[in-house]
């Protein structure tokens, strides 16, 4: 791929390719065009691919360079990660897996709930600052700019797949769960939680070019995300509580629509933690799970990718 020149006048810049994805000028697209474009999304990395694997190397090298161990992080991460939430919960504040569950099972709960929250979180307040730390790039070169967050979940992805894998292997050896059937929908249930991550990273990133306090902002959302997503809590927790406070029912009723609640179920569901007072979970409990998180994960992706593109023309002279 041999991206063209971004030239400083209105009239050349017109002249850039259109296959690059980049638009120059507001009036060559429209929102109907930038919806037919997001449903061509994985045409658009496939076509672009050699960029976004340069992205990735880079991202990935830059997070070690100059570590000793270097990638070997991934894995030793994750591991004091577990250890860490097991002596802290476990044996410091001595919190009690529920009734009946493994005694394992909040630490467990706890570790899996973080490393997919990681996937988001790591990613969204990085992409706030991604188009403006590519300045120099989209300034001088035409290429699609969209494809930015890509690079940046893939790297918190691989991350996810090391720490998933540290948990099934201290599950085993502790007796806690062996991979099931249900492993095989794990692909189905990140590809959700990317599309909800790349949408919401979009929205963030091409809003912070136009007003730079949203990565002051965003950080500060996203630890009330935090709590409001079941990582530490689980349902039966909050709705003991709530039949003596009214007022906990009511958060807890709200806490439903939060769009994570069932991508970080279903999660958990394909990494078999049980849940509190269900059955094994099986396929359609984890296809149940999915549909309930596809629809606001398409919503955020669809609404995040008509944004970044309509204002992507401005985007050269405001970084």
């Amino acid at each position: 791929m041999a991206p063209s020149l971004v030239h400083n006048s209105r009239s050349e810049r017109k002249s850039a390719p259109q296959e690059q994805g980049y638009d120059a000028d507001r009036g060559s697209g429209s929102i109907l065009q930038f919806l037919k474009e997001a449903l061509f999304y994985p045409v658009l990395l496939y076509q672009h691919r050699t960029l976004v694997r340069n992205f990735f190397r880079r991202e990935f090298q830059s997070r070690f360079r100059g570590s000793i161990l270097g990638s070997f992080w991934t894995l030793i991460h994750p591991l004091f990660l577990f250890i860490t939430y097991y002596l802290v919960f476990g044996m410091m504040f001595n919190v009690r897996s529920p009734k009946g569950m493994h005694s394992l099972w909040y630490s467990f709960y706890l570790f899996t709930g973080v490393l997919a929250w990681t996937i988001f979180a790591e990613t969204t307040i990085r992409c706030t600052t991604v188009v403006v730390e590519n300045g120099n790039l989209i300034k001088k070169v035409a290429f699609p700019a969209q494809v930015l967050p890509v690079h940046i979940v893939s790297v918190n992805l691989v991350v996810f797949l090391v720490g998933s894998l540290a948990y099934f292997i201290i599950a085993a050896l502790t007796g806690f769960a062996y991979p099931g059937i249900n492993l095989l929908l794990l692909p189905l249930v990140l590809l959700v939680l990317m599309l909800f991550t790349i949408g919401v990273g979009l929205i963030l990133a091409a809003l912070n070019v136009f007003f730079r306090d949203v990565n002051q902002i965003f950080p500060i959302i996203a630890n009330l995300w935090f709590f409001a997503t079941p990582i530490f809590w689980y349902d039966q927790m909050l709705m003991g509580g709530a039949k003596n406070n009214p007022r906990l029912h009511t958060i807890f009723a709200l806490l439903q629509w939060n769009p994570l609640n069932p991508i970080i179920k279903a999660l958990r569901a394909v990494l078999c933690i049980p849940r509190i007072g269900t059955d094994k979970d099986t396929l359609s409990s984890v296809l149940a799970l999915v549909g309930q998180a596809a629809l606001p994960a398409l919503a955020a992706f669809l609404i995040g990718f008509v944004l970044f593109r309509s204002l992507q023309y401005r985007f050269a002279d405001e970084v």
